[in-house]
């Protein structure tokens, strides 16, 4: 079974998936170091308890997506402009936004 099945298993669908995605895109745009392993781990993430909680879920994929000071002190604004539709102070390539 591979990977995607099992998250299909697990109630996380295409759209989903798709959001995931465009999340990982958003980050690496804004210099974070994230590839197939990580986003692989985040869908596992999603597939979890702490995902029904938003703070939860915050903390969980900063956790596993900061992988530098730098990353920490962007991730909120990072994460609060692509998954809460706000914009920080800086301006951020949300090309990913229209999935959903």
């Amino acid at each position: 079974m591979t990977a995607i099945a099992r998250n299909e298993d697990r109630g996380i669908g295409l759209a989903t998936r798709r959001r995931l995605a465009g999340f990982a895109r958003i980050l690496r745009d804004n210099g974070f170091r994230v590839g197939l392993a990580e986003t692989r781990d985040a869908l596992a993430v999603l597939a979890s308890p702490p995902a029904v909680r938003a703070s939860s879920l915050q903390s969980a994929l900063r956790a596993l997506f900061c992988a530098t000071h730098s990353d920490w002190e962007k991730f909120d604004d990072v994460f609060d402009a692509f998954w809460r539709g706000r914009a920080g102070s800086a301006p951020l390539p949300l090309a990913g936004r229209g999935w959903g």
